[in-house]
């Protein structure tokens, strides 16, 4: 059983998260757009809860939280936050 209504939430995130490694890496700031995909991710992610709210939406949500205040130009917890959201979301559209 999957949890459809969170597909749209992975897209968001996946693509949030790549433009953040494409800034990263390739030495470049993309931080308005990469700003405005975070908001429409959590907004994505409210979405997500409304039309179907699972227990399993709870430490996304931590997750979202956790991310403005890591930090990333400084240390490596934001990287590290922001992977475990990812895999967090493809458990919660898989399990569901």
């Amino acid at each position: 059983m999957t949890h459809e209504h969170s597909l749209p939430l992975l897209v968001s995130y996946v693509a949030t998260m790549s433009l953040g490694l494409a800034a990263r890496y390739r030495g470049r700031s993309f931080g308005t757009w990469h700003h405005v995909m975070f908001a429409l991710t959590c907004v994505t992610f409210i979405f997500s809860v409304l039309l179907d709210p699972v227990w399993l939406h709870v430490l996304p949500a931590c997750v979202l939280a956790l991310l403005p205040v890591t930090r990333p130009r400084r240390s490596r917890k934001h990287d590290a936050v922001a992977v475990a959201g990812l895999l967090l979301i493809v458990l919660l559209v898989i399990a569901g």
